[in-house]
């Protein structure tokens, strides 16, 4: 078997071959061998052709950025109107490494294009412009991407410069938690929460299991508990802030402070976004000064712009000491402060 055809049906024996998991991903493979390597002498002896090439075999599913489903992945698909982010300045891929370049549709959703260095087009320039694609649609640990088969994959870009993006302004992410309350003693950990506003590119983590999300008596919907004296961090993954202007954070805390000399300081929740911790400035809290339970807003501007931020809430035990509440994460376009305003008021849903 010297080569195989568009639109070829083959036969695989699986005798002696293994269901191997790579970058979360089923795969068929050998026990000795990389998750994603078979030699080519052990794939022809365990694939056979069955009949001649019948090019409807091989006819793209024609599919959206923002509509991809679990049942589309290593399907031949086609995406139409999209653009490259470096369409006329990068190769599809430098010389020395595969590499990934990102597409994006109208409504700014994005998706990855990954070429081998090793292929025959990898030097030719992307693309300028408005066109369409068609290649495997594959995913890497949950990041979907397309990998092109020939330069034939390219269709049809019109070569015209961008116009010029405007941003979009006003909330574009925000997470309550759930508007609901739940019964005393109902407190799901964040990994087994399933109300949160924002859903799938958005994940929650918590993998310390001290956080949990619960309600409290007269209050307006739920929240985010950080215990006292625990390691704990929330982190939340896959936003997506690119086009949206000038990006500001905010979320709400309020301190546990029931005792009547208990005392904290707001900035003993640490916030990091892309791994880089954020300045928060000091803001002593106290039950004296009638702060149990006030909530107090935290804005944060000139969040990085990427189609994949993470934002993390982190609490120490040495430094968490009486338990604070979190609420509210709310990320906020068009235009952003100088500086981090802390602001005293109620809870807002």
């Amino acid at each position: 078997m010297a080569s195989l055809q568009v639109g070829q049906e083959v036969f695989v024996n699986l005798k002696d071959l293994y269901i191997l998991k790579y970058g979360g991903e089923l795969q068929i493979g050998l026990s000795t061998t990389n998750a994603n390597r078979i030699s080519w002498l052990d794939f022809q002896e365990k694939v056979q052709l069955n009949s001649w090439p019948n090019p409807a075999n091989a006819i793209p599913k024609v599919i959206e950025l923002n509509k991809l489903t679990d049942d589309m992945v290593n399907q031949l698909v086609e995406v139409k109107d999209i653009r490259f982010s470096n369409g006329g300045k990068n190769p599809f891929s430098s010389k020395d490494a595969t590499t990934n370049e990102e597409i994006k549709n109208k409504d700014g959703n994005v998706m990855i294009v990954r070429t081998s260095n090793y292929s025959n087009f990898s030097q030719d320039m992307l693309p300028l412009g408005n066109g369409g694609l068609v290649g495997i649609l594959g995913r890497f640990n949950g990041t979907w991407q397309l990998l092109l088969r020939t330069s034939r994959d390219i269709k049809s870009f019109d070569g015209q410069e961008p116009e010029g993006n405007k941003p979009v302004s006003g909330s574009f992410f925000k997470e309550t938690f759930g508007k609901g309350t739940y019964p005393s003693g109902n407190r799901p950990k964040v990994a087994d929460f399933n109300d949160f506003d924002m859903k799938a590119p958005v994940k929650y983590t918590e993998e310390l299991g001290s956080a949990d999300v619960r309600s409290v008596s007269g209050d307006n919907g739920a929240h985010v508990w950080l215990p006292a004296n625990k390691e704990s961090n929330l982190k939340i993954t896959g936003i997506n802030t690119r086009d949206k202007g000038d990006v500001t954070l905010n979320f709400q805390l309020t301190a546990n402070l029931f005792d009547a000399t208990a005392a904290a300081n707001l900035n003993q929740i640490q916030v990091k976004v892309n791994g880089k911790l954020m300045n928060i400035p000091s803001k002593e809290v106290s039950n004296a000064a009638g702060d149990n339970n006030k909530w107090y807003t935290i804005s944060i501007p000139n969040i990085e712009q990427s189609n994949n931020v993470t934002i993390e809430f982190i609490s120490k035990s040495d430094l968490n000491k009486v338990g604070f509440r979190l609420d509210n994460i709310e990320l906020i376009g068009g235009a952003a402060g100088q500086e981090v305003i802390i602001v005293k008021g109620d809870k807002k849903r």
